[in-house]
C-alpha cells in the first residue's frame, strides 16, 4: 500500500469526528451575533471573548493535534533516515508542548474565572443537549 493510500485512511478514520463541528459552528454564530449589539465597552468584551472561545481555541488545539499527528506519521514514514525521524520527533515534541500549554492555561483561566465568580464564556466540556 502507497503512502498517499495509508494517509488518505487514517484521515478518512476521522471523518465521524466532523459531525461534533455543528456544536462548534453554533457557537462561533453565536459569539458572532454578540458583536452586532456593540453600544458599550461590555459588548466589545463579550464580542472578543465569544469570537476567542468559540473559534480561535478549538483552532489552536486543531493545529497543536494536526502537529503532533503530522510528526506521528513523520516519524513513521521515515523508516531508517534518521535526519527525517529527528524531524517528526520535533513536531511531536512541539505538538505536544502545545497541547499541554494551552490544556494548563486553559485550567488556569477557569480555575480563576470560578474563584472571583466572573464568567468569560469560557469553553466547557458539555453533553449536547445541556
Amino acid at each position: 500500500m502507497k503512502l498517499w493510500q495509508k494517509i488518505s485512511i487514517f484521515a478518512l478514520s476521522f471523518f465521524p469526528y466532523l459531525v461534533f463541528a455543528q456544536d462548534q459552528a453554533t457557537k462561533a454564530v453565536t459569539g458572532a451575533a454578540k458583536c452586532g449589539q456593540i453600544k458599550t465597552i461590555a459588548n466589545i468584551f463579550d464580542c472578543l471573548t465569544g469570537i476567542i472561545s468559540a473559534s480561535l481555541i478549538p483552532l489552536l488545539f486543531a493545529i497543536a493535534l494536526i502537529v503532533f499527528i503530522w510528526g506521528v506519521i513523520q516519524y513513521i514514514t521515515a523508516g531508517g533516515d534518521q535526519e527525517e525521524r529527528r524531524k517528526g520527533i520535533q513536531y511531536i515534541i512541539w505538538g505536544i508542548v502545545g497541547l499541554f500549554v494551552m490544556t494548563a492555561v486553559w485550567g488556569l483561566v477557569n480555575v480563576l474565572s470560578e474563584t472571583f465568580n466572573i464568567n468569560f464564556g469560557i469553553p466547557q466540556l458539555k453533553e449536547p443537549g445541556t
